[in-house]
């Protein structure tokens, strides 16, 4: 099934961030602008395999893994600061690298180039 997910504001850069075995927050550059503004909403895309995230604590895998999981070819829009900031990624299987697409989208005004 096909998902539609409405953008308002102005885009940032896309980047692709392979996830490991090991739970990573997001590289700043991911989510600021080029003014070190944090983003107001990341549209996040599952590739390759499957990946699981989580708030507060880190994601883990195996038979009683934490977090949730984003399946490939799913879309999230994550749309709070603070998580934005504090959420981290990891393989929801162990020696499956997962990537995601992640486009940062900014509220208000584009910034001048």
């Amino acid at each position: 099934m096909k998902s539609v997910i409405a953008i308002d504001g102005y885009l940032g850069t896309t980047s692709r961030v392979a996830c490991t075995d090991t739970a990573a927050v997001l590289s700043t550059s991911v989510y600021q602008d080029a003014n070190g503004r944090t983003a107001d909403v990341l549209l996040i895309t599952c590739e390759d395999a499957n990946v699981r995230f989580a708030f507060g604590t880190n994601p883990t895998q195996g038979a009683r893994a934490v977090g949730h999981v984003i399946e490939i070819g799913e879309s999230y829009r994550l749309d709070q600061k603070g998580a934005i900031a504090s959420v981290k990624f990891i393989n929801a299987e162990n020696g499956s690298d997962g990537a995601l697409q992640i486009t940062p989208v900014f509220f208000g005004s584009e910034p001048a180039l």
